[in-house]
């Protein structure tokens, strides 16, 4: 056996080779993932093992394509194989079957258009992002995947706000886009004295009026049309969220959004945003590249920048909160001052 190369054992080109034949192929995996949520792959496995044959001819596709997708599901962890056929994993089981108790199914069928957009990134930095931009397929469906985060942090959210409200008092929530308004139907029907008002734009409110019938506190969960970022929205909020929203609005707008949340909280009361990637590098990288492709050049902006921003707006110590084990997330809380500066 020759001996191995100075390369190996210096953990030099050779190993920086390999790192880039892992960033290269790395989207194939996705693809693998997205391809079989898009089927409906684990829709079609439950307690009970599936063969291939049965699963192609449920799902309408060729089954020898679909038996090399299944390896790549198993060599993922995402299936198990039998000798009588496929199960789901038991990652697939806590989130991808239909029944799963922090589902991810809609989120991961949502990187699907996601995907395509990226594949034509050259473009878009050559001709302009409007040229490649997908179009949603409809107002309702981005809202899917956010539901799942909102169900899957639905605990440490609340953990959160009971940081700064009463659980035993009444309490006046504004959810500032709330879009899906799972977040305010969560906490309203946990505490009876609570009420919240979702505000944001028609197309995200209608999955808002559904979660908050569906949850029974339609009476205390209020939407509301709003045109962010100069919309007015109200007074005295004990508390106002503002939960991926941020990063919808270019620098020079942001400012606007905070003035108009302080607006509207009481003296004394809170505001609570959540971003994502804010601590890692290279996702806060790719979320802009990603924003360019499918918002029009948005940012995730840096904790940061969102405090000086919470503090020119009239906050007081914006401070960084436990995640309470939300993997992505970064909660930062600030107060308005009982008196005004």
């Amino acid at each position: 056996m020759p001996p191995e190369s100075p390369d190996v054992l210096a953990g030099g080109p050779t190993e920086s080779r390999s790192a880039l034949e892992r960033m290269l192929h790395a989207y194939r995996t996705s693809q693998v993932l997205v391809t079989a949520a898009e089927l409906g792959v684990f829709g079609e496995l439950g307690d009970h093992p599936v063969s291939a044959g049965e699963l192609a001819a449920a799902l309408g596709v060729q089954v020898g394509p679909l038996s090399a997708l299944l390896g790549g599901l198993e060599a993922l962890d995402l299936v198990q194989r039998t000798d009588a056929g496929y199960l789901p994993s038991a990652t697939a089981r806590a989130h991808l079957v239909p029944e799963a108790p922090m589902p991810m199914g809609g989120w991961v069928r949502g990187e699907a258009s996601r995907i395509r957009s990226w594949a034509g990134l050259t473009r878009a930095l050559r001709d302009g992002a409007e040229e490649v931009r997908s179009d949603p397929p409809s107002a309702e469906d981005p809202q899917r995947g956010l539901l799942e985060i909102a169900r899957g942090s639905r605990e440490a959210i609340a953990a959160a706000v009971q940081t700064v409200l009463d659980p035993r008092a009444p309490a006046r929530i504004l959810d500032v886009g709330g879009g899906h308004g799972a977040y305010s139907a969560d906490l309203v029907q946990t505490h009876p004295m609570w009420s919240a008002v979702v505000a944001d734009r028609p197309g995200p409110l209608a999955v808002a009026r559904r979660v908050a019938a569906d949850a029974g506190v339609g009476e205390r969960v209020e939407v509301r049309e709003v045109e962010l970022p100069t919309a007015r929205l109200g007074h005295d909020f004990d508390l106002a969220l503002l939960f991926m929203v941020l990063v919808a609005f270019e620098r020079d707008q942001v400012p606007t959004v905070l003035r108009g949340v302080h607006d509207a909280v009481r003296p004394g009361g809170y505001v609570l945003v959540r971003g994502f990637y804010w601590r890692d590098a290279l996702e806060a990288a790719l979320f802009d590249i990603q924003s360019h492709l499918h918002h029009g050049g948005c940012r995730a902006y840096s904790v940061t920048d969102v405090s000086e921003w919470l503090v020119e707006a009239g906050f007081d110590g914006p401070r960084l909160l436990d995640s309470h084990g939300m993997e992505k997330g970064t909660l930062l809380m600030a107060r308005k001052p009982e008196q005004s500066r």
